[in-house]
């Protein structure tokens, strides 16, 4: 599915961009080969990876590929979009926010126009890339991150950086490989430490992470694709079909085919 680039009304560079999209409209995001930023103002209700929130005021998203956002009840969006292969994802602040599971950040109102035009200079320095483009990139978006609200507890900084960085690997790979293990050798850490530090960080399971990433795929392409449950099967990196649709109705509490009918209603 194409992405649509849309601008917020009221700014003086409004102009000399794209249309900007009606209020309460709904849009989704889900291109499998970038990552994507999607700000919002005045945002209600989202669903993010096919899970409900409520947003008030102006936030932002941080989206992985194949992560799939659909808005409703804003007033106004910028989305821009960074190719996978881009030279800042090894920052710690790409990892920081990117590697998160929240996916939506609170913007303040007066930082808000700040961080807009912020991201139309970094549209300009990825579609037009000049000499210096990852250098200077890397400034804007590290200036974007530090005008988003986050909360980091020092204490535990080492541990979600290891978090984000398992996040991000499980993104990058998750049809290769389900296992644990697997992120384990390539982060250089025995699994059972990566489940210990998840835990004195209160969240989930790194296999919960690895499960979860595997449903949303299989959503995502049960609702935008007419692929077999048992192409979908081999995609995401199972072998076997009937153990697929059984982890799928354990997981989901339907099975695919009642899946795809309810949601392709929706969308």
């Amino acid at each position: 599915m194409s992405v649509q680039t849309n601008v917020l009304k009221n700014t003086r560079n409004a102009e000399a961009l794209a249309p900007q999209l009606s209020s309460g409209l709904s849009m989704v995001m889900n291109d499998c080969n970038q990552f994507t930023l999607v700000l919002l103002e005045h945002a209600n209700e989202v669903r993010i990876n096919f899970e409900t929130q409520r947003v008030f005021g102006n936030c932002i998203f941080f989206l992985c590929p194949g992560e799939v956002l659909e808005i409703r009840d804003y007033t106004n969006m910028y989305v821009l979009d960074f190719p996978k292969d881009i030279p800042w994802k090894e920052s710690v602040g790409f990892r920081s926010f990117f590697g998160d599971i929240r996916k939506a950040y609170p913007i303040l109102d007066e930082t808000f126009l700040a961080v807009y035009e912020l991201s139309i200079q970094l549209k300009k320095v990825v579609t037009q890339r000049p000499i210096y483009w990852k250098e200077e990139g890397s400034i804007l978006l590290e200036a974007i991150f530090e005008q988003t609200t986050i909360e980091i507890e020092l204490p535990r900084a080492k541990n979600k950086n290891l978090f984000h960085n398992f996040q991000l690997l499980v993104h990058e790979h998750y049809t290769k490989c389900h296992q644990v293990a697997y992120y384990a050798q390539m982060l250089a850490i025995p699994a059972k430490q990566i489940t210990q530090r998840f835990s004195e960080l209160g969240v989930d399971s790194p296999h919960t992470y690895i499960k979860e990433r595997l449903v949303t795929e299989a959503k995502r392409q049960l609702i935008f694709t007419n692929k077999t449950l048992k192409n979908i099967c081999y995609d995401i990196g199972f072998n076997d079909p009937a153990y697929f649709a059984r982890f799928f109705k354990k997981n989901v509490g339907i099975k695919g085919t009642e899946f795809r009918n309810r949601e392709q209603n929706i969308f």
